[in-house]
This record gives C-alpha cells, sequence and structure tokens, in this order.
C-alpha cells in the first residue's frame, strides 16, 4: 500500500531533512572543534599519555604516535560524512554506503578520542562526537524508509 503524496508528509520529510543537516553540520563541527583543541593542546596531551598509569613505557610512544596520526582523521572524516549525507538527501541514495562508513570510521574514532589519554574537554568532545553521529545517521537514514 502506498502512501498519497500530502502536504503534511512533505512538511515531515522537509523537517526530517532540516534536523539531519543540523545533526550532519553540528557532527562536523563537534570533530573539527576536538582536532583544533587537541592541536592547541598537544602539549598537555602528550603530558598526560607520559604520566598515564594504564600504559607501558612502550605502549606510550604508540600512543603519542597514534594521537598525531588519528588527528587527520579528525579532521577529514566530518568531510566524508557531510558528502555522504549529501548524496543521501539529495539523491536519496547511498544510505547503506553512509551507515557502512559511518559504523565502521566512527565509533572507532570517538572510541580512541574517548579512551586514549588527554585533557577531559578531549574526551567530552570526543563522547559528543559519537551521539551526535548516531543520530546524523539515523535523521538521515530513517525518514526514507518505507512504512
Amino acid at each position: 500500500m502506498t502512501v498519497p503524496h500530502t502536504s503534511r508528509t512533505s512538511a515531515g520529510s522537509a523537517r526530517w531533512r532540516r534536523f539531519a543537516t543540523f545533526t550532519v553540520l553540528l557532527t562536523t563541527a563537534l570533530a573539527w572543534c576536538r582536532a583544533t583543541l587537541y592541536t592547541l593542546n598537544r602539549d598537555e596531551v602528550q603530558a598526560a599519555v607520559a604520566g598515564s598509569p594504564r600504559l607501558s613505557d612502550t605502549n606510550r610512544t604508540f600512543v603519542a604516535e597514534a594521537q598525531d596520526m588519528l588527528q587527520w582523521a579528525w579532521w577529514g572524516f566530518p568531510v566524508l560524512l557531510v558528502v555522504l549525507t549529501a548524496i543521501a538527501l539529495v539523491l536519496r541514495v547511498g544510505q547503506f554506503l553512509l551507515i557502512g562508513v559511518s559504523g565502521m570510521v566512527g565509533p572507532a574514532l570517538a572510541a580512541s578520542g574517548f579512551l586514549f589519554p588527554g585533557t577531559a574537554a578531549l574526551q567530552v568532545l570526543a563522547a559528543l562526537f559519537f551521539v551526535t553521529l548516531v543520530c546524523s545517521v539515523a535523521a538521515t537514514v530513517l525518514p526514507g524508509r518505507p512504512g
């Protein structure tokens, strides 16, 4: 059974698209804020890694280098997220690609930002990034499902 196109369904669809756009932009802003904050507080983060009782001496070097490498992902992943979301919202294709990329890269990035030693602000931003990532993908994908 198909649902007739009415002004009510298109208004709801437009509302969902605005919400999806807002959550993707918020997710992007949070990731870029975290990347900027890490760049500004890199010395404090390196001191937290050096003083962490959870890490052995061999792991300290790895974690410090990993955080520097993950910095590229914190800058680049939001760009990919915006492009995939735009494709999913405008062309109505690629939702599963959006779910797949977001599901594989986003949680790993958020977990690394939250679990690696660092400042409290970086960990809070990583946790907020994960929450907004889940909301943005859901807002992008769910309205397009039949039902």
